[in-house]
């Protein structure tokens, strides 16, 4: 009698083992569960994604470096590219190559900064930047070289550096703060690359009083 009943007590145990260990493999797989299903669910939930978060904890100084950095350094690529093609003289073609090289690099770095915190940058230049390039565009000769190295290579990273170093002191984003703080080594190299260009005609401070001259209509 005996014999006959324990291969019952035995499946009994193994279905009883079986149920038991259900929870368990449920808890797993909500364990596994991937990333993007856990972003969706934070999304259903009401939750914050952690791009969000990540935006949120940016202070208003921090967005606007971003913004205004980003800016920039696209003007200076575009500007670049065209002195490439419109100047006169040798010397400002090759300041035009590293403005080129370096800025493109920096414009690189800070797409990657502001992607991993969730951040769309400008993809081209808004109208106040537009408009100067236009401005410089319409120059040729001589007179291009003279407005390129007076507006981009002495009074744009004279403003930069002014900016950079701000952030690096002032912001509070640790990566925003590094990428700062290493760009403005680079920015003085330009500036200096400039003065020595423009010191081989007019002086610096004379080519930035003509301009300012030109900008507000008194230049006669």
């Amino acid at each position: 009698m005996s014999s006959n009943t324990f291969p019952f007590r035995l499946a009994g145990s193994v279905l009883l083992t079986g149920a038991l260990a259900l929870p368990a493999v449920g808890a797993l797989a909500a364990d596994e569960q991937k990333p993007s299903e856990q972003q969706s669910s934070q999304q259903q939930s009401g939750q914050p994604s952690d791009a969000a978060v990540e935006r949120a904890k940016l202070s208003e100084q921090d967005r606007d470096f971003l913004v205004k950095a980003a800016q920039g350094g696209m003007m200076e690529v575009e500007a670049a590219r065209l002195a490439q093609e419109r100047a006169a003289s040798a010397e400002v073609k090759e300041f035009a190559q590293t403005l080129l090289k370096d800025h493109q690099a920096a414009n690189e770095k800070l797409q990657r900064i502001a992607a991993d915190k969730g951040i769309a940058l400008p993809k081209e230049l808004d109208a106040k930047h537009k408009a100067e390039l236009k401005k410089l565009s319409d120059a040729k000769g001589e007179d291009f070289d003279r407005k390129f190295i007076q507006r981009m290579g002495l009074k744009d990273h004279k403003k930069d550096i002014s900016m950079f170093e701000k952030q690096a002191k002032q912001g509070k984003d640790a990566q925003l703060k590094s990428f700062a703080e290493q760009s403005v080594p680079t920015l003085r190299k330009h500036l200096s690359m400039a003065q020595k260009i423009a010191g081989g005609g007019e002086s610096a401070e004379a080519v930035g009083k003509k301009e300012d001259k030109e900008a507000t209509g008194t230049n006669r």
